[in-house]
């Protein structure tokens, strides 16, 4: 972070007596004007004057003060927003003549954190209007020296393949970039067609994550190669299961790894067991997978089984393989 001196105690309490003063003059002054009253006491006549001439100071001041500040916007936001008056190449992306640029560094073109078009230009099959990037800054004793460009999204129009999924371009695409700003790798987007991946239909509007495998605090890292944000008024079948709110992870065939959580929709009846409306399911979270793999973890709040096996009235948790069978009960953890 680049320190900023803060004002001194002495310079905030001289500004709060002007403000203070002011408003005085001009309560004093409204209850002169209001009730058609003069000062007749030469005393309260000078206190009144020498109120004036510091609340007129004051205002003075306020007025120099705002316009300096305003003069000083407009110039910090012609060092940050600039407009290409020729084609040009920048971070690896051809942009034309009116190109509109907002930058991180004052003056630097290179340093662009957002460009809009006033054409489509293609960039990694997107027809392209409008592109986003994060910039990581290098500073040295408080000043930046150097930045280097993390990940791109590129906003557009139609839709876009990019690695097997069909993208909504109209919303952001996201890739991870090189350190020169060239994009290496998609990472993101937001699914345009209802898509099927084992059997599962994703609606469009799906958000869709490229992972490299979520990591656990004990050093585990597991397989999951996409994860898949499903809209939360969308329901999704999973099993024979209504699923909301659901998200899932698929592996690097795009196949179903894991349902991190989702809602049952409706009431449902698994083997012996019915599960009500609202009841939180999961699937093949890591701490079954050594006992009871690829299975059903699926919350039982209180009053919501029709049949109860004996001595279970504690229990919160039923265990289902794939077909539905019950596996077993948990108590909760």
């Amino acid at each position: 972070m680049i320190p900023i001196g803060l004002p001194s105690v002495s310079f905030l309490l001289t500004v709060a007596a002007l403000f203070s003063t002011t408003l005085i003059w001009l309560i004093w002054t409204l209850r002169l004007v209001f009730l058609r009253r003069s000062e007749n006491n030469r005393h309260k006549r000078l206190v009144y004057l020498l109120v004036t001439a510091i609340a007129f100071f004051t205002l003075f001041k306020t007025a120099d003060v705002y316009l300096q500040l305003t003069k000083e916007l407009r110039v910090s936001s012609a060092n940050y927003h600039l407009a290409l008056g020729a084609p040009q190449q920048l971070g690896h992306i051809d942009m034309p003549a009116g190109t509109q640029l907002q930058l991180a560094l004052a003056n630097l073109k290179d340093s662009f954190k957002a460009a809009s078009f006033p054409e489509p230009v293609l960039i990694s099959g997107i027809q392209a209007l409008r592109v986003e990037r994060d910039i990581s800054s290098a500073i040295n004793d408080s000043r930046i020296v150097g930045f280097t460009p993390t990940n791109l999204r590129v906003i557009g129009q139609g839709i876009s393949l990019q690695a097997g999924w069909y993208c909504d371009a109209t919303q952001p695409i996201e890739f991870t970039l090189n350190a020169d700003g060239e994009i290496s790798t998609f990472s993101a987007c937001t699914l345009a067609l209802d898509t099927t991946v084992d059997e599962i239909i994703l609606p469009a509007g799906t958000v869709l994550r490229a992972s490299t495998g979520k990591s656990y605090t004990d050093g585990f890292v597991d397989i999951d190669r996409w994860t898949v944000y499903v809209p939360s008024n969308a329901e999704i079948n999973v099993d024979g299961l209504a699923l909301t709110d659901a998200h899932l992870t698929l592996d690097n065939m795009r196949r179903l790894h894991e349902i991190g959580g989702a809602l049952l929709s409706r009431d449902t009846q698994l083997g012996d067991l019915k599960h009500a409306a609202g009841s939180t399911a999961r699937l093949n979270p890591r701490r079954l997978r050594e006992t009871y793999p690829a299975a059903w973890l699926i919350e039982i709040p209180d009053g919501s089984l029709s049949s109860t096996p004996p001595n279970t009235v504690h229990h919160t948790y039923a265990i289902h393989d794939r077909t539905g069978k019950t596996l077993a009960i948990l108590p909760a953890r």
